[in-house]
């Protein structure tokens, strides 16, 4: 329980110091793109279980990954829950206790967050940087909540010559109701970091890590 309360981005922070590159984001779609080709990749049938898929990125080798479950929780619980993983500072501390980054928050409501996020390089691995918002959302129907964010521009924390900044990151939760006690999730992510690190290896990590963000929201939701 206790590894479970770390946000899923310190695992890709400490891997991405290691491979040269960094960073994780989530992006999760609405069900209004379900003419996108998802291909399934991978199922986990133990337990509450999930579906895991993959989608190729129009002029990009990076892909999309979508990672489907469902939580026993109300769809409101799931989303409140869900804006508390990015402002959890335990994503920038090693289980050794070592920093790997920081964050300031410009803004922190109920409904919207904005944060600038910083994270250290290592061995030849420039440090990199990010500017995001994140805001709830209803969908018409009133059956579905969720949490949109994508990469912005602040005033004071333009991009430098020093820190690489990350020019995709961007995304959404998406919670539909199917009782009061429960809701199916989705989390779509793709992300950029910035640099030249091979699609490949970005790919893999992402795929890895995805399934344990959704189970990681589970934990928070008991």
């Amino acid at each position: 329980m206790k590894n479970m309360q770390k946000s899923i981005w310190a695992k890709i922070i400490c891997f991405a110091i290691v491979v040269m590159t960094f960073n994780f984001t989530s992006i999760a779609q609405n069900q209004t793109t379900n003419n996108q080709e998802w291909k399934l990749i991978k199922t986990k049938k133990k337990g509450e279980g999930w579906h895991l898929y993959k989608s190729k990125v129009a002029g990009s080798k990076f892909r999309e990954f979508k990672v489907v479950g469902k939580i026993n929780c109300s769809m409101q619980k799931a989303q409140t829950n869900s804006m508390k993983l990015f402002v959890d500072s335990t994503a920038y501390i090693t289980k050794k206790g070592k920093s790997l980054g920081w964050f300031k928050v410009f803004k922190h409501t109920e409904d919207e967050i904005e944060l600038y996020s910083f994270m250290k390089g290592g061995f030849l691995v420039k440090d990199r940087d990010v500017v995001v918002r994140y805001r709830t959302f209803e969908d018409s129907t009133g059956n579905a909540l969720g949490v949109k964010w994508h990469q912005i521009d602040k005033e004071g924390y333009e991009a430098t010559d020093e820190i690489i900044r990350m020019p995709v990151d961007k995304g959404n939760w998406r919670f539909e109701k199917i009782d009061s006690k429960s809701c199916m999730a989705e989390m779509t992510f793709q992300f950029q970091p910035g640099g030249n690190p091979p699609a490949w290896m970005i790919n893999t990590v992402s795929k890895s890590v995805i399934p344990h963000e959704l189970e990681h929201l589970r934990e928070l939701c008991k």
